[in-house]
């Protein structure tokens, strides 16, 4: 096997011839052309099973990650880069590999935003139902986490993955969308993502709106729990006097190496990993070596520790509530949640504000899935169908 050096330069050559193309179509082009790289699928897990040892992963870079850890793709569907050019915490301008996959149909471009700590695999319950409903579907590993590089000098917030997710859309997915837009499908972290992204969409000075709809899931408070703190409701004495002291101390915790190395180490093993996700899904039995594997391996990947502590001790971030409002009036905004979910409740703050958005907002729905938690598309079989149907509804609303 070639080395992670070599894998790693190859890919990148690849992708550069591809990008050197993209560079010359935007001269004459209003519209970029595609920069990505195929790469050949090897299917199967490669993941460390020595828990006790908290171990490296054998799969050692973003290039062999991608094309050794495909488990719950279809079996034509082939993961491919795409290189993201922007600027580092220096303000230096880096590419970087971004890891995608393209599932081509002739019906509406859907893009999936996976949840903070999964990947492009967590939405082995969808591709499916997408496929028959002929959706041309794309999914992305956000930078940091799944096979996407994980570089040490960013930082991992809504507002850089924003900036990935519009520049994939406008230079990956347009180019391959027959009608030049797109709907966006997130969770958790990420249903926060597709609001920037559709907020930014509007403020696009080329006057282009590639976003026609979203779709999010089980929306999060903000980036990390800071942003509980931050809502009207903060006459509570522990989230408005205590809350603050408490993050303080965590980031100072995690900020310090030797600890943090320690508790990502222990946080990555096979059975914390299964009892954290048992909290996220009703179905227990939905927790299976699949699901455990798709959230240990990039765990396990170069860069993974720096991404997780710039999660949790970064800033927040901007509130659904902000950016609601900053998108377009009559774009099309549909809510799904977990009636069961413990980690973003339905009934706290976001929650409630999505559930009662129907009455003031054109274009929106709320729907509330019965016998599901934090992850309703991958749940069990009732809850599983009735999300999906909804996500096709979403998604297939300008069709029907």
């Amino acid at each position: 096997m070639p080395s992670t050096s070599t894998t790693l330069a190859r890919a990148r050559a690849r992708a550069r011839c591809h990008s050197s193309t993209t560079r010359l179509a935007r001269r004459s082009s209003p519209r970029p052309s595609r920069s990505s790289t195929r790469v050949n699928s090897l299917r199967g897990v490669v993941v460390d099973d020595d828990d006790r040892s908290g171990g490296e992963s054998t799969v050692a870079s973003p290039s062999q990650f991608a094309t050794a850890f495909t488990r719950g793709l279809p079996e034509d569907v082939v993961p491919a880069f795409w290189e993201w050019n922007t600027l580092n915490t220096k303000r230096e301008r880096k590419t970087h590999l971004v890891r995608y996959v393209h599932m081509q149909g002739e019906g509406p471009t859907v893009v999936l935003l996976h949840p903070f700590g999964g990947n492009l695999l967590h939405w082995r319950s969808l591709y499916g139902p997408l496929r028959e409903a002929k959706c041309n579907v794309f999914a992305v590993d956000l930078l940091g986490l799944g096979g996407s590089e994980a570089p040490q000098d960013m930082n991992y917030d809504v507002i850089t993955w924003a900036s990935q997710c519009s520049s994939f859309v406008e230079q990956v997915v347009v180019p391959q969308s027959s009608t030049g837009t797109c709907v966006l499908v997130g969770t958790s972290i990420t249903s926060l993502v597709a609001l920037q992204v559709a907020a930014d969409d509007v403020e696009n000075t080329d006057g282009i709106r590639r976003v026609e709809g979203m779709c999010l899931m089980n929306c999060a408070d903000g980036l990390n729990g800071k942003a509980v703190a931050s809502y009207d409701q903060t006459n509570i004495f522990v989230l408005k006097y205590a809350a603050p002291i408490l993050f303080s101390t965590i980031d100072a915790i995690l900020n310090f190496e030797p600890f943090a190395k320690a508790f990502f180490q222990t946080f990555q093993t096979k059975a914390v990993l299964s009892t954290f996700l048992k909290v996220a899904y009703v179905d227990d039995d939905r927790v299976d070596h699949d699901l455990v594997d798709l959230f240990q391996a990039p765990c396990r990947q170069p860069g993974a520790l720096n991404a997780f502590i710039s999660v949790f001790t970064g800033d927040p971030g901007p509130t659904p509530m902000s950016l609601v409002s900053r998108c377009d009036d009559d774009l099309p905004l549909d809510v799904i949640w977990g009636e069961d979910d413990l980690i973003t409740p339905g009934g706290a703050v976001v929650g409630t504000f999505f559930k009662d958005l129907p009455s003031t907002r054109s274009n929106t729905t709320f729907t509330l899935i019965e016998g599901a938690g934090h992850c309703p598309w991958d749940e069990g079989d009732d809850a599983r169908g009735l999300t999906t149907a909804r996500i096709l509804k979403s998604v297939l609303r300008k069709a029907q």
